[in-house]
Order: C-alpha cells, then structure tokens, then sequence
C-alpha cells in the first residue's frame, strides 16, 4: 500500500482488510516510537496506525521518550 493511501484515512474496516498478515495480535497495541526526524515518525505513525490498527506515540527526543515510558502502558518501544 502507498504512503498516500495510507495517509488519506481509509477506513477502519478497509484498513482491516489491508493488514499485513500475521499482524491481529498487533491491533491496538500503544507503541512507543522514538525518532528525532520529524518525518520518519510521521510515516511509522501512519503506518502503524492507518495499515495496522496500532496507537502509535511519538516522541522526539530522549527526555520526551523517558517521560512516556514513565506513564508506561506501552507494548513495544520503537528507536532509531
């Protein structure tokens, strides 16, 4: 699926139907995603939101990540 598509909102029942296989158990997990570019934590956030299901949280620096993991409840952390 492009970028585009993903970035334009399906919705939630396409973007069920558009998930990558293997990945149910992945629906509605909070992700913790740590990347200082700006972009790249744009297009791993509509990613895993829009095409996964996920709940994607961004954090752009080391202290904002620090701070996020401090209020826990996340599944998986992401870093650069």
């Amino acid at each position: 699926m492009e970028l585009a598509t993903l970035m334009r909102g399906d919705s939630a029942a396409q973007r069920s139907e558009n998930a990558p296989a293997g990945t149910d158990h992945l629906r509605g997990l909070k992700i913790l995603v740590a990347d200082d570019e700006g972009l790249i934590g744009d297009v791993l956030r509509s990613g895993l939101e829009l095409r996964i299901g996920c709940t994607p949280v961004i954090a752009s620096t080391g202290d904002e990540a620090i701070g996020c993991l401090r209020t826990g409840g996340f599944g998986l952390m992401i870093t650069d």
